[in-house]
């Protein structure tokens, strides 16, 4: 079965300032499950935006996202999101990590809502990989960045869903735990045949992926490792 991710001619603009910019501009791109792909640019290029279209969270204004061969924004809203939690796993910039719920609460969401038993011998590895087994108990107030980042982290592997998009995964890391994380991600990668999509502003990041796109003006291009 062909579970690839295909964008086919996406654009997406905003009003900024009163005038209407172009932040996705006829994009054609296509990730399949089992690679990893960095897309490279500065802040404000477009990388959020580009994730959350990948994603089913932000609608094109023209264009195409097949999955499986199905144009995802074609579905209703609710087999949009239904689809979302079973094939992505998202780690957002911003964590969006619940505050009336605790830590494992909040790594356990994506299967309480898709309404099936969790593998808690998969929770075990990627808590503990990820140092985050001791706290599971703790409000996510009385946590620091790195220690939110490895949560939201955790949370979007807990389906093991067939893509990852990691949005600035690392940014809130010191170098120790940002080498676990990319270190998971490729475990994950191998494992389980997952394709991870991680977008970074660092460029130190962008050995890591099979395929590289840099976003620049609303356009892709792909660059070669070392560029």
């Amino acid at each position: 079965m062909n579970k690839d991710l295909i964008l086919d001619n996406v654009t997406k603009s905003f009003f900024q300032g009163g005038k209407q910019q172009k932040v996705l501009d006829g994009i054609n791109l296509k990730f399949s499950p089992g690679k990893w792909y960095t897309i490279y640019g500065v802040s404000g290029s477009g990388k959020t935006t580009l994730l959350n279209t990948i994603g089913g969270i932000e609608t094109p204004d023209t264009g195409y996202l097949y999955f499986n061969g199905s144009s995802i924004y074609d579905l209703p809203d609710r087999k949009i999101s239904r689809w979302r939690n079973r094939s992505i796993g998202f780690v957002f910039q911003f964590f969006h990590l619940i505050g009336e719920l605790n830590v494992r609460q909040n790594i356990l969401l994506p299967c309480r809502v898709r309404g099936y038993s969790p593998d808690y011998n998969w929770i075990a590895r990627i808590t503990r990989v990820l140092s985050i087994d001791s706290l599971l108990g703790r409000s996510p107030a009385t946590l620091s960045g790195g220690e939110m980042q490895r949560t939201a982290l955790a949370r979007a592997l807990v389906n093991k869903p067939s893509f990852i998009l990691a949005d600035e995964p690392t940014g809130n890391l010191d170098s120790g735990n940002s080498a676990k994380i990319i270190k998971l991600l490729e475990e994950l990668k191998e494992e389980s045949g997952a394709g991870i999509i991680l977008a970074t502003h660092e460029r130190e990041l962008i050995e890591t992926g099979d395929e590289i796109f840099e976003i620049t003006d609303g356009k892709i291009k792909s660059s070669k490792k070392g560029e």
